[in-house]
């Protein structure tokens, strides 16, 4: 397990870290997010699309989890994405948690990895 409380952004999503597992072979993590709503509305235009501005912004909301930065770093500064399996929005509203695993590409002994990271996070891994 990972330490937890720290704070990531991506774009207008703010995630709080609430508990991460890694394992040679897979990730777990949980997490409380909120978006910042006004800056997502803002590029709502409903003459370019069929779909309410509820269904548009949950349709933002989900793009901005699936392009959300998940990676580990190794000694050597190379990087290796973490694959998304299973996502839950936990509803999509403000202050949900958001639960994600994922699988490494190749089993990697922790020892190999010198951090993690999240949206804009880095957590190092203790030696």
């Amino acid at each position: 397990s990972l330490p937890t409380g720290q704070t990531f952004h991506h774009g207008p999503l703010t995630g709080t870290v609430e508990e991460i597992r890694l394992s040679p072979v897979s990730i777990y993590l949980s997490f409380r997010y909120t978006f910042e709503e006004e800056t997502l509305a803002a590029g709502y235009d409903p003459g370019a699309t069929e779909l309410s501005k509820e269904a548009w912004l949950e349709e933002q909301k989900r793009e901005w989890f699936s392009n959300l930065p998940l990676y580990v770093t190794f000694p050597d500064g190379t990087t290796q994405d973490i694959q998304q399996d299973t996502v839950d929005l936990g509803g999509l509203s403000q202050g949900s948690v958001c639960t994600l695993s994922g699988a490494l590409q190749t089993v990697l002994p922790l020892d190999s990895i010198a951090s993690f990271h999240l949206g804009d996070l880095a957590i190092p891994l203790p030696d």
